[in-house]
Formats: C-alpha cells, sequence, structure tokens
C-alpha cells in the first residue's frame, strides 16, 4: 500500500501520528510518498527514522520546487492549510512511474480499521476515487465553480488516484495552466481545482465510512457513523490536539497517541477533553460550529 502524504515542519507529528495509525490496523508493507519542500535534512531523517521504526515502513521524500506554483498566485484563504496541499495537484508527474496508483491522506486524519478494500478497488479507467464531501455548502461550492447541478463534490482529504491514467491523460502544463485559468474561483483551496480537474472522471462515493469529517453538524454525523468509519478525518480548523476542540470525538485521536507515547504537555489536554466529555461540555464546540455553515454558504454564493 502507498500512501501520499505532504506537510510543512509544524505537521510533521501530526502526519507521523497518521501513519502510525494506518499502520495499527494495516500490517501490510507500507510505502510512504512525503512531498515537500523546505523541511529541514535532520527532521526528514528524524520523521523518516520513527515512521521505519513504529510502522516498518519506508519514507520517500520527493522534493517539490515551489517556483512551479509561483504564476498561480495561489491563495491560501484558508487559515490552517499551506502550500504543501497543493503539491498532490502535479502527484503523477513527480513520483516514480513504476506507482500505479497512490493513496493521498491527509495529515489530521486517524485510521480505525483495515482500508484494503478501498485501496485496492477497482479504478475503472477513472482518475480518482473520493467521498462526498460534507455538510450543506456544497451546492454553493458547484454553482460557484460552474459544475454541472447533479455533480457530487468530493472532499480532498482521502484521495485514491489512478496514476496511471492521470500520466496518460494529463500533462504537467495542461494541469498548471487549467489551475491558473481557474484560480480565481478559488475558496476551497485546491479541494475545488481537484474537483475542476476531474468532476468528469472521479469516482465519487456517497458514503463516510471511508471520510468521516467531523467538523460538521450533528444533522451530518452521529455517533453511530463515527463508531463504524474506517477514516475519520479532523477536517477544519478544529484539531484535536488543540485544548478548545476537545469533543466527543477526539478520543479517538488520543487513543492513538496513547499507543505512540504521550508528550508531558499532552497529558493535560487529553485529560481536559476526558473530563469535559464526562460534564457534557464538549458538545458546546460542535454547536458553536453549526453558524459557520450557514455563513460559508452564502459568502460562497
Amino acid at each position: 500500500m502507498n500512501i501520499l502524504v505532504s506537510s510543512d515542519t509544524t505537521y510533521l507529528p501530526v502526519t507521523a501520528t497518521m501513519i502510525y495509525s494506518l499502520w495499527l490496523h494495516n500490517r501490510n508493507r507500507l510505502g510512504v510518498w512525503f512531498l515537500y519542500n523546505d523541511i529541514e535534512e535532520s527532521d526528514r531523517n528524524a520523521f523518516a527514522r520513527y515512521v521505519e521504526d513504529k510502522c516498518k515502513a519506508q519514507v520517500h521524500f520527493v522534493k517539490i520546487d515551489n517556483s512551479l506554483f509561483d504564476s498561480l498566485d495561489v491563495p491560501l484563504v484558508i487559515k490552517h492549510i499551506s502550500i504543501e496541499t497543493y503539491y498532490r495537484i502535479i502527484a503523477q508527474f513527480v513520483l516514480p512511474r513504476e506507482l500505479d496508483r497512490i493513496l493521498w491522506l491527509d495529515s489530521d486524519i486517524i485510521v480505525k480499521g483495515n482500508i484494503d478494500a478501498f485501496y485496492n478497488q477497482s479504478l475503472e479507467e477513472k482518475s480518482l476515487v473520493a467521498c462526498n464531501n460534507m455538510g450543506d455548502g456544497d451546492s454553493c461550492n458547484i454553482t460557484r465553480l460552474g459544475l454541472p447541478k447533479d455533480y457530487v463534490y468530493f472532499n480532498a482529504g482521502v484521495i485514491l488516484f489512478n496514476l496511471e491514467y492521470l500520466r496518460a491523460n494529463t500533462t504537467m502544463k495542461g494541469v498548471l495552466s487549467f489551475c491558473k485559468k481557474h484560480i480565481g474561483l478559488i475558496k476551497m483551496q485546491d479541494q475545488d481545482l481537484l474537483n475542476l480537474l476531474y468532476h468528469d472522471s472521479a469516482i465519487v462515493i456517497q458514503d463516510q465510512l471511508f471520510n468521516c469529517m467531523v467538523n460538521c453538524p450533528q444533522d451530518f454525523i452521529t455517533d453511530d457513523i463515527v463508531e463504524r468509519c474506517y477514516i475519520l478525518h479532523y477536517a477544519g480548523w478544529q484539531k484535536p490536539w488543540k485544548i478548545r476542540w476537545q469533543n466527543r470525538w477526539t478520543h479517538y485521536y488520543w487513543e492513538v497517541r496513547e499507543k505512540e507515547g504521550l508528550q508531558p504537555k499532552e497529558y493535560w489536554i487529553r485529560y481536559l477533553g476526558v473530563i469535559m466529555t464526562l460534564l457534557h461540555l464538549n458538545d458546546i464546540c460542535t454547536y458553536m460550529m453549526m453558524p459557520w455553515y450557514w455563513v460559508k454558504c452564502k459568502l460562497n454564493r
């Protein structure tokens, strides 16, 4: 199983935790392909040693030249997202040709089960497989991007790329030119670009089991779905390692961190989350998010 990730130095520990959670439930041989730009060699070596020791996986670093994106004038309109997330747009051109498929996983993910079935599914001469975006702003996204009304907008946190198909049907120049032409429409970062690029060749699964986004209002997410899902995605800015966003679903992250080995400074965040759950205070965070989806939809019109 080949995994594609990308991050800056700040997100290295979180990315390591995501990979460890994957390994806990998928003990087959893992290959990790890491797209980066300015991570120091010492940090890359430490990350590779950790993944090799903990997950028995080899990390392959691929340096990306940021000048490729200079002409795009990339809008980083979402605070917690960096330029590194755009690197996957050119993955088919920078990864070895012997790779015919690769699974992109966002760093803010916890894998809760075996995902062999998702990884090994038939790609049917399609560009990628992804899951529908959870939330009530997708009709606004579709309208804003000029996509067909019956199109299902996908979330880019979990994507199975068909590299063989993409190499045969796209070029670096073509992809970057397309992105430059449409960059003015972008509000959801490269997720918008990926939907624009591949809306007519993507398989979009309308099921939360392989990308359960827990930043959504309770109309879209339930405890039952969270419990049954294979991939839990802490999308948005509500990250489980941040003290103000502890809620009843962050314990999945902390259970993995405990198996890794908590750092001393993490204990108080972990157990404050437990107290908040016992006192039913964590739902405050969930309810506080609900108005945001209404506002986002209005802004995206």
